[in-house]
């Protein structure tokens, strides 16, 4: 039996990330897709070139952080969208869609 080198160890770790953040990216907003969740592999791309400077180490606890949440059925995207769409007012993500659906903002940019 061969050990795995450090570089293929730290990759299968980014591409764990990579896949459940992705999945949770993508159920953001199902009836409004955005620009950026009708490109998967643009998001992979920006994601992972993050996740290339942190020490395996650090990724060991996040991908543990993201299997916890998922365990509890927590999506921490939406979680964050949530937030933000409060910041600007909006008393939930729900809410954000419904008003940018009405205006008609479908497929542009930043529209999660």
């Amino acid at each position: 039996m061969t050990k795995e080198a450090p570089r293929d160890r730290k990759n299968d770790l980014i591409n764990r990330i990579l896949d459940t953040e992705l999945k949770w990216f993508l159920t953001v907003n199902p009836t409004l897709t955005s620009e950026c969740q009708q490109h998967p592999e643009a998001f992979k791309l920006m994601r992972s070139s993050a996740f290339e400077t942190w020490s395996e180490e650090t990724l060991v606890l996040y991908l543990e952080h993201l299997v916890d949440a998922q365990s509890k059925g927590r999506n921490l995207v939406i979680e964050t969208y949530d937030r933000i769409a409060k910041k600007l007012g909006h008393s939930s993500l729900e809410e954000w869609h419904q008003k940018r659906a009405a205006r008609g903002n479908q497929g542009k940019l930043g529209s999660l």
